[in-house]
């Protein structure tokens, strides 16, 4: 039996087409589709149903696939750790982001990272939209906020510290705000994370009624938060150069706002490779560091 024939299964189910399959294995699909076939020929069942609407597990294909999935996840568990011993960290790595990671974190981490590491390639996607990490290639994602359920493995890499901001314009012109029951005095500026609640240590979470802006970029309500526009709830590594520049000035400082968590999410079958986990675990570090700093 041939393992890459097997392999190639396993890589048709789990993206459940031969289409977007060949794509992710850079092969033709009148290649995998061969190799699938002389699979079947071997073991003398058919494993797939196919259908050009549909493509299917027989229930000898179901019960194929769970039984070879682990060899599958042994083996490329013994290649990872073995090319460890190598003495260089090498490898390509495609990670997805929200832009906001990537335009206030990365950007002022990155060389460092490339200094240490460099042989290791990156490619960025920066998007909110949740990727399918099989279907479109990528070896990892930075999310933000409560993850849905899904096959990935996800590691928490940070809970960076929240922070409530306005501009010293909007401040000069509006209310206080440095109570809790001051805060639906003024206008809001949200997220998609937030979800137009505010959450503080010891307090019912407050529904902020006077919402502005919502946005699913904390990038765009910070520049709008500067502009004068309203109050914002963000990370406070987001906004420590306006905070210096004197942009934007934090309220309510003698209050803990919840903080979120930062993951790094990747697939669950695929041990990660040396340049995943270092990558993972500088990312992290730096987290940390900025962390303890506030």
């Amino acid at each position: 039996m041939d393992l890459n024939q097997i392999y190639y299964f396993i890589s048709v189910v789990e993206c459940g087409s031969y289409t977007k399959a060949a794509q992710k294995l850079s092969i033709p699909k009148s290649t995998l589709s061969r190799h699938v076939q002389a699979l079947e020929d071997s073991v003398k069942v058919r494993l797939l149903n196919r259908s050009t609407r549909k493509l299917s597990l027989t229930k000898a294909g179901e019960a194929f696939f769970v039984n070879s999935l682990p060899l599958v996840t042994n083996l490329q568990n013994i290649h990872a750790d073995i090319s460890q011993y190598h003495k260089d960290v090498t490898g390509q790595l495609r990670v997805t982001m929200p832009p906001e990671v990537g335009t206030g974190f990365l950007c002022s981490v990155l060389p460092n990272f490339l200094e240490q590491h460099p042989k290791i390639r990156l490619e960025f996607d920066f998007s909110t939209s949740k990727k399918n990490l099989i279907e479109e290639g990528f070896d990892l994602a930075i999310r933000i906020g409560e993850l849905e359920d899904s096959s990935y493995i996800a590691r928490k890499i940070g809970s960076p510290k929240m922070g409530l901001y306005a501009s010293p314009g909007y401040l000069m012109s509006s209310p206080p705000l440095e109570e809790v029951e001051q805060i639906n005095l003024h206008q809001h500026i949200v997220t998609n994370i937030a979800d137009g609640y505010l959450c503080i240590e010891g307090h019912e979470p407050i529904m902020r009624k006077n919402v502005q802006i919502s946005s699913n970029s904390l990038t765009f309500n910070k520049q709008m938060c500067i502009e004068g526009l309203g109050v914002a709830l963000m990370p406070q590594l987001l906004c420590e150069n306006e905070v210096r520049s004197g942009q934007l000035i934090q309220v309510m400082t003698n209050y803990h706002f919840i903080q979120v968590n930062i993951y790094a999410v990747y697939p669950s079958r695929n041990n990660p490779s040396k340049a995943l986990s270092t990558f993972i675990d500088f990312i992290s570090s730096e987290i940390s560091t900025i962390h303890s700093m506030n």
